[in-house]
């Protein structure tokens, strides 16, 4: 084989083994999810890997109104939280721990679903609208 049909099957090979690796990681990264619930346990929250919510139980002794908003509110918030530990796990196993591939995806994750703040229903006001957007 001549130099450029070796440096060619290399290439092949290389895109190949990035094809089965990104593949892998898809897989394993949209089977992250967060779960949380309230101290009473009354309400429970599960987000998937984009932090979307995809499960809501309230039990018929939860709290309504305000209450019921801000305890949802703080349950959505612990579970998005979860999402950057197990990305690290999922990506650093794909990609390598320190790999910058892991490190801005983990990075994006932090950078939107911070750790949540202890908040009152009195403390929470609605996000203002911006125009243009």
């Amino acid at each position: 084989m001549t130099d450029i049909g070796s440096t060619l099957s290399a290439w092949e090979q290389q895109i190949a083994d990035k094809r089965r690796q990104a593949e892998a990681f898809q897989a394993a990264s949209s089977r992250i999810q967060g779960r949380a619930k309230n101290a009473t346990g009354t309400v429970e929250v599960a987000v998937d890997h984009a932090g979307v919510l995809t499960d809501l139980r309230i039990a018929e002794s939860a709290p309504t109104g305000a209450a019921l908003a801000a305890e949802i509110r703080r349950c959505l918030a612990a579970a998005q939280s979860q999402l950057a530990g197990q990305m690290q796990d999922v990506a650093g196993a794909s990609f390598g721990a320190e790999s910058q591939t892991t490190q801005r995806l983990v990075g994006a994750l932090r950078d939107r679903f911070a750790e949540p703040e202890a908040e009152t229903p009195q403390s929470w006001s609605p996000p203002t609208h911006r125009q243009g957007r």
